[in-house]
């Protein structure tokens, strides 16, 4: 979220999460606890260069890592 440019300062920062943002109720939510979009990932794969591959492998490993 941006804040006023006159109130902002110089290195500060706001943490900002979208899962607070996005209420639990929302449709999009009940149609990605419904729905496996991990194919998605394997298709598209070789159109993507390899260092974005491999970050968005690690940040996915990390995230089974934690929800198990």
């Amino acid at each position: 979220m941006l804040r006023d440019r006159k109130t902002q300062q110089q290195g500060e920062y706001e943490l900002v999460m979208l899962e607070e943002l996005v209420p639990q109720d929302h449709f999009l939510r009940k149609v990605d606890a419904a729905v496996d979009f991990s194919f998605i990932h394997d298709m598209c794969k070789d159109l993507y260069c390899w260092t974005i591959v491999n970050k968005v492998d690690k940040q996915n490993h990390e995230k089974n890592k934690f929800s198990a």
